[in-house]
């Protein structure tokens, strides 16, 4: 194996010790370690760095790992807390894009000038249809921040990030400007540090021959007749919903399931679900297995794993520790994922999951879930459950004690040490 990379070293008269860099790998689709892009002086062990609802502790040297961060979120930042005896400090590192299934090292935090995060986002556009392609509409974002002072966050600087339903039928920029492309309705959204705002938006680009309210060129087409006004009130998918009401709502005319939670789109109204979202209420369930197992689609607390809950795994489902008496500390997190009854997983490693392991002398836990810490020298087994479901992975931890085969006298601080091999 080539030699690793080091990036600091610390002195005192009569001895070195070198810290590895932190070596950063993509742990799967969209998954990434985040890492500082160097020690950060700022930070130390009184400090919590988090992002996306994933936390992590700062060493004593100012490192840190936050580990499957997903990629498919847009623009976010790390955020730290510092509590140190009664003293507070928060701070955050600049906005950032993460690359799908890549690498990053993360800029120093800030502590200067704390930027609070978002309580509520309003997404506004100045007009309510555009009638010709390639017509544009600048959305504007406004974050309402918990002291009630308000700040535009419109510009992908801020760190907003554009989503919209249907890019057939309209486009939106990183910065919020729309773009028409064919004849629809599609719902675009602004999310800004958790903070959500959705409006709906109308696409007109020709007239309406039969005064049915769709407009020509859709309903050519989709094989209707734009002289017929019947059409609009016909259900060309038989979804339970009329051509026009599929088009005001922005569904898939041609698809009786758009969202593809299993309920038909004209379904999703008596239930108060939106037939644009696989999950409304976000609680990881969609709303047709709600709707199955008997729980409230639009209640992110309303959910049943013993249920819905086909099996659990855990991954890796083998690790080894090697714990190194110097360092003091060896751990990994597991990750524990549910497969439920519709095909779909979710992620259950701190959703109501217990851990226990075979040897606690060996492997033990921490207050984060899903962490092991090495113990002593030997196997152990591992076992999460949840929903009356279990999984196992086998552990194996080795204890290392280095043994210091050399030494040399450097007085005060040492700048800059490089390693190449033995010397």
């Amino acid at each position: 194996m080539p030699p690793k990379d080091l990036t600091r070293a610390r002195t005192d008269s009569s001895r070195w010790v070198l810290q590895p860099r932190l070596q950063a790998l993509a742990l799967g689709l969209g998954a990434l370690l985040l890492l500082p892009l160097a020690v950060d002086a700022q930070l130390d062990q009184t400090c919590m760095v988090s992002a996306l609802n994933r936390a992590a502790a700062v060493q004593e040297d100012g490192s840190w790992v936050l580990p499957n961060v997903p990629s498919t979120v847009g623009r976010l930042r790390i955020r730290a807390t510092c509590v140190d005896g009664n003293a507070t400090r928060s701070g955050q590192s600049n906005f950032f894009v993460l690359p799908t299934n890549g690498v990053l090292r993360v800029d120093d935090v800030v502590f200067d000038a704390p930027a609070p995060v978002p309580a509520t986002l309003a997404l506004t556009a100045p007009v309510e249809v555009l009638s010709a392609a390639g017509a544009t509409a600048q959305l504007a974002a406004l974050a309402t921040l918990p002291d009630g002072s308000t700040r535009d966050v419109t510009a992908a600087a801020a760190g907003t990030n554009y989503t919209v339903s249907n890019s057939r039928i309209a486009t939106v920029s990183s910065d919020g400007r729309v773009t028409a492309v064919a004849s629809g309705t599609v719902l675009l959204s602004a999310a800004n540090e958790g903070a959500l705002s959705v409006i709906r938006l109308r696409v007109v680009l020709s007239g309406d021959s039969d005064g049915d309210g769709l407009p020509d060129d859709l309903e050519i087409a989709l094989g209707l007749d734009p002289n017929n006004p019947a059409d609009a009130f016909a259900d060309l998918d038989n979804d339970g919903l009329t051509n026009l009401e599929e088009f005001q709502l922005g569904t898939d005319l041609r698809n009786p399931d758009t969202d593809g939670d299993t309920l038909r789109d004209g379904e999703e109204g008596g239930y108060g679900t939106n037939p644009l979202l696989f999950d409304t209420d976000g609680d990881g369930f969609s709303d047709g297995l709600e709707v199955r197992l008997g729980t409230d689609p639009l209640d992110p607390n309303s959910f049943d794993l013993t249920a819905g809950l086909t099996s659990i795994a855990v991954v890796p489902p083998s690790f080894r520790l090697i714990y190194n008496t110097v360092l003091t500390e060896a751990s990994i997190r597991l990750r524990v994922t549910g497969t439920l009854l519709d095909g779909t997983t979710i992620d259950l490693t701190s959703r109501e999951t217990g851990y226990a392991s075979s040897d606690l002398s060996i492997c033990s836990f921490g207050a984060e879930p899903g962490r092991v810490f090495a113990g002593a020298n030997g196997s152990c087994t591992v076992i999460a459950s949840n929903g009356g479901r279990t999984a196992q992975a086998a552990g194996t931890v080795t204890t290392f004690s280095p043994v210091a085969l050399s030494q040399i006298a450097i007085p005060g601080f040492t700048h800059n040490v490089e390693v190449a091999g033995d010397y």
